[in-house]
């Protein structure tokens, strides 16, 4: 239908969990992707360490590996369509926001990556 528009800036996307490609997960992505479906993929992810011992935010590079991987093996570009995390205790503020433009910058330096929602 997406298509049916002609619209070049129209896409279809696809949105998954960013745990969903961890063999922890115990899900497999390929069950929802269809290889001429979607004209690119995105994800949700969120800071995982929040409630770690000691807390804390989740590196960057570890929050898009899995999401390059995916994006290597079916040449879609991505996106992040969510991207959280609560004030780590004792953070005033400035470390979430410093982690959020980190977490940006790595995304969209990747050259693959068409948006990042904070």
């Amino acid at each position: 239908m997406v298509r049916a528009l002609g619209d070049p800036k129209v896409k279809s996307v696809l949105i998954l969990m960013r745990y969903t490609p961890n063999t922890g997960s115990h899900r497999d992505w390929h069950n929802d992707y269809v290889a001429n479906g979607p004209d690119l993929l995105a994800w949700d992810s969120y800071n995982t360490e929040h409630d770690a011992s000691p807390p804390g935010y989740l590196d960057p590079a570890k929050i898009i590996a899995s999401i390059k991987t995916v994006a290597d093996e079916t040449g879609k570009p991505w996106g992040i369509g969510e991207l959280g995390s609560p004030v780590i205790a004792g953070d005033d503020g400035r470390g979430r926001a410093a982690w959020l433009q980190g977490l940006a910058d790595l995304t969209l330096a990747d050259g693959r990556a068409e948006f990042v929602t904070c």
